[in-house]
């Protein structure tokens, strides 16, 4: 299962700009957030989250206040996995680049397969781009990146 788009709620404090005292706003409540962390914990993978576990980046800016010129902002925009899914999501960005709209686009590469082979284990070398799966061969793999605005 793959669920994208604006989910509205920055889950950890890492997912929004200066969190503190903001605990009453919307998408940041500690119901919301409890509510986002039980979802995700009956079997589900915030993709971004699991590859760049440190890394501060927003998808979404108030354009009244000017915060995506400040990178004031909130990740509230998601690609989450099932887990089955997860060794095979080779990248999950944030294109924070593209302009035009109060949220940016957001991208999920995959490595696509024989549905008939299972997988047994996540690919462990550096990077994932040159990974392969047991039993397959690098020439015969495909990659799906999809984006969604």
């Amino acid at each position: 299962m793959i669920w994208c788009g604006d989910l509205n709620v920055a889950h950890h404090e890492i997912d929004l700009h200066n969190p503190r005292g903001k605990e009453r706003n919307a998408g940041f409540t500690k119901e919301e957030r409890a509510s986002f962390g039980a979802f995700l914990e009956s079997g589900y993978i915030d993709t971004f989250r699991d590859l760049h576990p440190k890394q501060v980046k927003y998808s979404y800016w108030n354009l009244r206040s000017g915060a995506r010129q400040k990178d004031q902002g909130w990740r509230l925009d998601y690609f989450v996995v099932s887990k089955a899914l997860q060794p095979r999501v080779l990248a999950s960005e944030i294109n924070n680049e593209y302009h035009g709209s109060d949220h940016c686009p957001l991208s999920l590469t995959l490595h696509i397969v024989d549905a008939a082979k299972p997988v047994k284990e996540t690919p462990t070398e550096q990077n994932p781009e040159e990974a392969s799966l047991p039993g397959e061969e690098p020439t015969k793999r495909r990659k799906v990146t999809t984006t969604v605005d």
